[in-house]
């Protein structure tokens, strides 16, 4: 039984700001575990989904094949706005390995440049603090139209100076950590493998707020996304700073994947995680009904401003549900695409610099 708590507790970051709390058992065993003091439901439901889309996966041949999954941890709801989540030992986030630890990180030790990872962020928060005030003022539609096309022109500036002076440094990773040339390449291939699986499932979900410290890398080198309030592409429909692509798949992600990049494994699993899930979408769009009406859609539909009873969640549970119909029928852009190609699209969406510069300087874009 619980004996007691630590009198502190850490905050690793994310927009709904969890609280990791340690719980001291009886026999004095340390049990730390995080707080968030949000709707736990949306974390629930991409839970819930994910564990589905696992079933699925380990019944195809090559997707088992592949050990295609999504990791993941429970998610205990204590009231409207309190859960209780498990927190995972042994994982670290993708903050602490790249960037966190100032003379630890790979970043500072085999990227040392002038542009430091303190430094980036205030080029790109400078301009978007900036522009914010300036946007606060217009009086007319056009007004912001044209200081948003400014703001953007900026940052795709300071953004390229700041890719010419950062390299992505994340295959350095896997060598440091790997005992022999067969456990390098095992754990590369098991990290390629998750982040297909992770960026499929996570754009039909609609999965936002990929920060550096919402993703752990795990001992076997596998991907596990925390934080999953920003659900149902909640991200993208911001004011201020909506996110403009469909899954992290930033330049260090890419370095990581060794000389191929996304050519290799990264697209053949995502291919056939895609495909598993546009050949089960019947089945993954009953799940998706049943999720959105036995939670509270009550508190799901304020996300969205909606205030006006039963038929407007009604709406919303609609909206979400068209719009991941869409994404499993393939529906890109006004187009019905083939597998392959909708995926090269999403692709090319998620790398593309004019999107990656315009993200909230938070989501530290350039790494």
């Amino acid at each position: 039984y619980v004996s007691r708590f630590e009198n502190h507790y850490i905050i690793p970051g994310g927009i709904t700001e969890p609280k990791k709390i340690v719980c001291i058992s009886c026999n004095n065993v340390a049990f730390p575990q995080l707080v968030k003091k949000d709707d736990p439901n949306t974390d629930l439901i991409a839970s819930q989904l994910f564990s589905v889309v696992n079933v699925l996966l380990k019944k195809d041949s090559a997707c088992r094949e592949r050990n295609l999954k999504m990791l993941m941890y429970k998610v205990i709801p204590i009231a409207k706005d309190v859960g209780l989540i498990e927190f995972v030992e042994g994982a670290q986030s993708l903050s602490d390995v790249l960037v966190r630890k100032d003379t630890d990180s790979l970043h500072a030790r085999f990227d040392p440049q002038d542009f430091n990872f303190v430094t980036c962020r205030q080029m790109i928060s400078g301009i978007q603090k900036s522009y914010k005030i300036k946007l606060g003022k217009a009086k007319t539609e056009g007004e912001r139209m044209q200081l948003h096309s400014d703001m953007t022109r900026e940052l795709r500036s300071k953004f390229d100076l700041i890719c010419d002076k950062v390299s992505p440094v994340f295959r350095y990773h896997f060598l440091e950590i790997s005992s022999s040339a067969s456990d390098y390449l095992g754990k590369r291939l098991n990290y390629t493998r998750s982040a297909a699986a992770s960026s499929m499932v996570g754009y039909i979900v609609g999965l936002g707020d990929r920060h550096l410290s919402n993703i752990l890398i795990d001992a076997d080198r596998q991907l596990l996304h925390i934080d999953l309030g920003q659900v149902f592409d909640f991200a993208r429909a911001t004011p201020r700073y909506p996110e403009t692509v469909p899954f992290r798949l930033t330049r260090d992600m890419v370095d990581g994947m060794g000389m191929l990049g996304v050519e290799g494994s990264f697209i053949r699993c995502c291919i056939e995680s895609m495909r598993v899930m546009r050949e089960n979408k019947n089945a993954l769009l009953s799940v998706i009904d049943i999720l959105l009406y036995e939670s509270n859609l009550e508190r799901l539909s304020a996300k969205v401003n909606d205030n006006n009873g039963a038929e407007k969640m009604a709406l919303f549970a609609t909206l979400v549900r068209g719009s991941i119909k869409g994404k499993l029928e393939g529906a890109y852009g006004g187009e019905v695409l083939g597998i392959e190609t909708q995926i090269r699209r999403l692709i090319r969406e998620a790398t593309d610099p004019e999107n990656l510069c315009q993200l909230f300087h938070g989501w530290s874009a350039w790494i």
